[in-house]
């Protein structure tokens, strides 16, 4: 499992996968089930212990079919902030304060931003992402790809995965319970810090956490409805006291297979000065991976204007002018980071000498980077956005962030300004009132060519 503190937000969510064993390894032993000093009896005459068993046993075939599929990620998150007034001291105040509530209750939503994203799982026993569309997973940490806000791994499938596969966890039975009038069992589990592989951020580094949990089963359906998994109270050093995800399952068919697949899930967070954030997540487009590939085969005059206009976008000097027409609207309550955006140029990129490397009406494409709403006082809304390829060819470009000629708005002194997020200093930013819907299409920006 694996947990990112964020910066200037409530710290991130972890991502837990003890992780499982391989396909070709025998299942770990049967998950032992005790109950409660005072459980309340089930009324029909299905076996607990039976009925975890199967689902073990389902969840362990699963594991060996994931790898083999990837869904789109949809991510909202909302940031809260404590309000004005005494602060709690303790994470044991705030904790008992949060139980009480649901997530931001009774806190002041700060801002909400939407990230889409492919994510896989990996035979290395890791959930792994990439900006949705891409066509390449990353092998690195979550937080290399979303270096801002509160981020966390594991509700695609190392949640569900670790519950049944770490071979120390015991499980107890706590009786009926009912949710939304379904008639339900309910179990507990808890795995201690020495026997967790779940991760918390802190720092530059990591630190293990132990965790707890709860599931939620359908004994006629014999088929998992819920599942909760809390951090132990985190160490001082993550900014956090704790964080706590619950998924809602459901049944996705592929191929005549069926797999478990949240259909909800929403991680919350929890932060030592009493902010808190939650991120819900939904999963669509799930599909098989396809091996196979193909390759065209361009004629020779092709090929050479191809390698031409390569070297013309890779051999780019830095500092010529671009501008750029955004000819995708950008849609907040539907748009998110990592959605496809296209452009054109209005005006042609000329070389030093005056000659044309890229005509006007040359088309562009690239990805969102933020799509955000601020709330309170200093509402807004924010787009941040990048170029990655003029006519298809990779390019590298800077924003021009500030006009030099003498008419200006930014002239010598006094006019104030807000500074990139150092992940985003690379990307374009555009600022719109609090009331707007849209960043329409027509959208202007201007650029300078850069090396990669």
């Amino acid at each position: 499992m694996e947990a990112r503190i964020p910066r200037n937000a409530p710290p991130a969510a972890a991502d837990p996968p003890p992780k499982p064993p391989t396909p070709d390894v025998v299942p770990p032993a049967l998950p032992t089930v005790s109950e409660t000093t005072e459980p309340t009896d089930p009324h029909g005459d299905e076996d607990p212990v039976e009925l975890l068993v199967q689902l073990r046993d389902r969840v362990a075939a699963l594991g060996g079919r994931i790898p083999n599929h990837t869904c789109v990620e949809t991510i909202q998150r909302d940031v809260f902030a404590r309000p004005a007034g005494p602060a709690l001291k303790s994470c044991g105040a705030l904790l008992d304060a949060a139980r009480q509530r649901p997530a931001g209750a009774s806190l002041k939503r700060q801002s909400t931003d939407w990230l889409r994203l492919d994510v896989a799982y990996s035979h290395a026993g890791r959930e792994i992402y990439s900006w949705a569309g891409a066509g390449k997973f990353e092998e690195s940490e979550i937080d290399e790809l979303v270096p801002e806000g509160a981020m966390g791994t594991g509700p695609f499938t190392t949640m569900l995965l670790s519950a049944f596969q770490n071979p120390s966890t015991k499980y107890v039975f706590d009786g009926e319970t009912t949710l939304d009038g379904r008639r339900l069992f309910k179990y507990s589990f808890a795995v201690s810090r020495e026997k967790s592989g779940y991760k918390v951020k802190a720092g530059n580094g990591w630190v293990i956490t132990g965790y707890s949990g709860s599931l939620l089963l359908d004994p006629k359906a014999a088929e998992l409805v819920q599942l909760t998994v809390r951090t132990e109270e985190l160490p001082a050093e993550t900014g956090t006291c704790e964080t706590t995800t619950t998924l809602d399952y459901g049944m996705v068919e592929l191929r005549g297979n069926g797999y478990m697949l949240p259909k909800l899930a929403r991680q919350r967070f929890i932060g030592r000065e009493g902010g808190e954030a939650e991120n819900t997540m939904t999963f669509s487009a799930c599909r098989d991976f396809q091996a196979d590939s193909k390759v065209k085969f361009d004629n020779p005059a092709q090929s050479s204007q191809l390698q031409s206009a390569s070297r013309a976008a890779t051999d780019l000097p830095g500092g010529l002018p671009v501008s750029i027409e955004l000819l995708t609207a950008v849609h907040f309550g539907g748009a998110a980071a990592g959605d496809p955006i296209e452009g054109r140029l209005t005006t042609p990129i000329l070389d030093e000498h005056g000659q044309t490397l890229f005509p006007k009406g040359t088309l562009l494409r690239g990805r969102l980077m933020r799509v955000e709403t601020r709330y309170g006082p200093d509402a807004s809304r924010t787009v941040v956005l990048r170029w990655e390829t003029i006519n298809g060819i990779p390019i590298s470009l800077l924003p021009k962030r500030l006009r030099r000629e003498p008419n200006s708005a930014l002239r010598r002194r006094g006019a104030g300004f807000e500074l990139p997020r150092p992940s985003e200093s690379r990307y374009g930013i555009f600022n719109l009132p609090a009331g707007s819907s849209t960043l329409e299409a027509g959208a202007h920006s201007e650029w300078l060519t850069a090396k990669p």
